[in-house]
């Protein structure tokens, strides 16, 4: 018997076994059924790959998560299967109560970012707005909790502050085809002097951003903090219908010139640890922020 042969049986015994179980104690299950048919879904994924994957659904389809995780455990993927929360549309509702999320201390422009979804680069977009020309001594960007988001937002916002630039990110894919994502049509709006502030978790399009900043940006960039999480890999999507879909690791990615930072992070430029804790930011607590402050003085 082939390999092939075997991981599809594997795969099958799985199901079987523990989708037994479970329709036992709960009834039959549909969805665990569908999934249990589509097994050549999950040998497609791997194939793509040089390893194996993990699956972490947030469904309530137990069956399939013990069968599915039992056979791809690994530490390094991601593998979610999403059949209610995800819909495939080509309009989705990006409506949002936008509240100001910058600051402006001594011409200093503080602008803090917990993730690179729409709600989270508002204080980019509100600033801009303003001050669509700024004449401004510097930014502090607080990245620190920043868990990352899209990438197609993260670069976005550093149009706002970098030249067009060719092979900004290159994606590594596991089956050894890659491509590049590029800034153009952009104009650069200010080159004043940039502090980021960064910490153990700061994460995925934020450590894009950071390097990227500390690469390609026309003005003086200092990382403040302590060392990123280290989070080089990019995920894509698997549709198996208009609303179930496959989210897995398909490989890494470089940012510029630097080696991939998985698994390392970013180290910053000035070390300094401290506890966050929401009720101290940009108070004189908050001594990442205190030296931010006196990097312009």
């Amino acid at each position: 018997m082939d390999s092939d042969s075997k991981h599809v049986l594997t795969i099958l015994g799985l199901v079987a076994c523990f989708g037994a179980g479970y329709f036992a104690c709960k009834g039959e299950n549909r969805e665990a059924l569908a999934i249990g048919e589509r097994f050549n879904v999950f040998t497609q994924i791997e194939n793509n790959l040089d390893g194996k994957i993990e699956m972490i659904p947030e469904n309530e389809d137990i069956a399939i998560e013990n069968a599915v995780n039992s056979y791809y455990q690994t530490d390094d993927r991601y593998f979610e299967y999403n059949s209610t929360d995800h819909k495939k549309t080509e309009n989705e509702d990006n409506s949002y109560e936008y509240v100001n999320k910058y600051n402006i201390y001594d011409n200093i422009v503080y602008i803090n970012s917990d993730n690179f979804f729409l709600d989270g680069i508002q204080g980019f977009t509100h600033y801009f707005r303003d001050y669509p020309t700024p004449e401004c001594d510097g930014f502090i960007i607080d990245l620190r909790q920043n868990i990352g988001g899209m990438t197609d937002y993260c670069i976005g916002v550093l149009g706002s502050f970098l030249f067009p630039v060719d092979n900004l990110m290159t994606y590594y894919y596991y089956n050894s085809n890659s491509k590049t994502r590029n800034i153009s049509g952009n104009s650069k709006k200010t080159s004043a002097d940039v502090v980021i502030l960064v910490n153990e978790k700061t994460a995925s399009s934020a450590e894009i951003f950071t390097s990227a900043m500390k690469q390609f940006y026309d003005g003086n960039v200092t990382i403040v903090g302590t060392r990123t999480r280290g989070k080089g890999t990019f995920q894509e999507m698997e549709y198996i219908s208009d609303n179930e879909c496959f989210k897995y690791t398909a490989g890494k990615y470089t940012v510029g010139n630097w080696q991939c930072y998985d698994g390392v992070g970013i180290s910053p430029d000035i070390e300094l640890a401290m506890d966050y804790l929401p009720e101290i930011i940009c108070t004189d607590n908050d001594i990442q922020f205190q030296t931010a402050l006196k990097l312009f003085k």
